[in-house]
């Protein structure tokens, strides 16, 4: 029988930690991050892009007196959730079907340096190096170097995680190459897709 692996307000370090066990790692429960869907967006990205299977959150815009879900939130409230992160996180889920996900695992190698240096950056590859899903918080932009097969020329996009807008497009050859994101608000993403 196959086993899953599941966390309540789970984080990177889950995942990486479990990883080993070839188990699908979900992360069941998250919220207590106060009324803001950065919170729980960027929680969300962190997770999937660092190997995780499956992620959910609290959202208490669904009450009794608003099934519709759009109660939410007050500011002085302990979590988030309303139709504006439901976007958001259709938005991270159609970014990561654009992939073969049950083939990509996390990446190490692909990123070989970023500035700026305290950003969060996590990388998942496909095992035939062909195409990677990269996701970066915690700063408003990024440089990041990277090193893919050469011999091939590849598609970036820079995805607006609270837009669903690819805000910037490029192609580049193989071998070693530094992509310079546009400004963003907290966060960003980024596919790189070998062609052919």
């Amino acid at each position: 029988t196959q086993s899953t692996g599941s966390f309540h307000y789970g984080t990177p370090n889950n995942v990486k930690d479990n990883y080993h066990l070839n188990i699908p790692i979900g992360d069941g429960e998250t919220g207590f991050a106060g009324p803001y869907d950065v919170a729980y967006r960027t929680q969300g990205w962190q997770w999937v892009i660092s190997g995780g299977a499956t992620y959910d959150n609290l959202d208490y815009s669904w009450t009794a007196a608003r099934p519709d879900g759009t109660a939410c939130c007050p500011v002085n409230g302990p979590s988030g959730g309303g139709p504006q992160l439901r976007k958001q996180l259709a938005i991270l889920l159609n970014f990561i079907n654009r992939f073969d996900f049950v083939h990509m695992a996390p990446d190490q190698e692909t990123v070989t340096n970023f500035n700026p240096p305290h950003a969060w950056v996590g990388v998942l590859g496909h095992k035939a190096k062909t195409q990677w899903a990269i996701y970066v918080n915690q700063t408003t932009s990024i440089s990041l170097t990277v090193q893919v097969p050469s011999g091939y020329v590849y598609d970036a996009q820079w995805l607006n995680p609270i837009t669903g807008n690819f805000d910037k497009r490029e192609s580049f050859s193989g071998g070693v190459y530094v992509l310079n994101s546009p400004p963003f608000a907290a966060d960003v993403a980024l596919s790189i897709i070998r062609r052919g």
